[in-house]
């Protein structure tokens, strides 16, 4: 409701909303590139865990060669 009613409360009448343009906006190479990136980040440094560790140990039989 407060969102509704401050939307009401500060709409201009002579600014209209075009989806196309902001879809538009959007499709720009660059655009498109920076959130790639945004989203590489976020997923390095969220998705490494700080509390956990783990570690992979693999051994070869020299007798079974």
């Amino acid at each position: 409701m407060y969102t509704l009613g401050g939307a009401a409360l500060m709409a201009d009448p002579a600014v209209q909303p075009d989806l196309s343009k902001g879809l538009a906006m959007l499709w720009n190479p660059s655009v498109i590139v920076f959130y790639q990136l945004l989203w590489w980040v976020l997923f390095l440094y969220h998705g490494r865990s700080k509390v956990t560790t783990s570690e992979i140990s693999i051994q070869v039989e020299m007798d079974r060669t």
